[in-house]
């Protein structure tokens, strides 16, 4: 098992495999990867200067509303890829 406690916000995350060799994220890795992002852009060191965002593959604009919350923001691109069935 794999353990880490990010440095801004105390976010504690484990990583471990199940007996079927299954790799697991607690929490999920998408809200880990939301998180950390979220605080870095809340990070006083980068708030006042980042206004504008893109967020590549974004998938299914779960970060969006987030990013939408952080007052400095004034521009936000979403890039995803969209996969249609033939």
């Amino acid at each position: 098992m794999f353990s880490y406690d990010l440095p801004n916000g105390g976010l504690h995350t484990k990583t471990f495999v199940t007996k079927e060799g299954q790799i697991k994220f607690d929490p999920a890795l998408y809200e880990q990867r939301y998180t950390t992002t979220v605080r870095i852009i809340e990070d006083p060191r980068w708030r006042q200067s980042l206004k504008k965002i893109v967020d590549f593959g974004c998938s299914e604009m779960r970060l969006l509303p987030l990013l939408r919350r952080i007052p400095k923001v004034e521009h936000i691109l979403a890039d995803g890829v969209i996969h249609y069935k033939k």
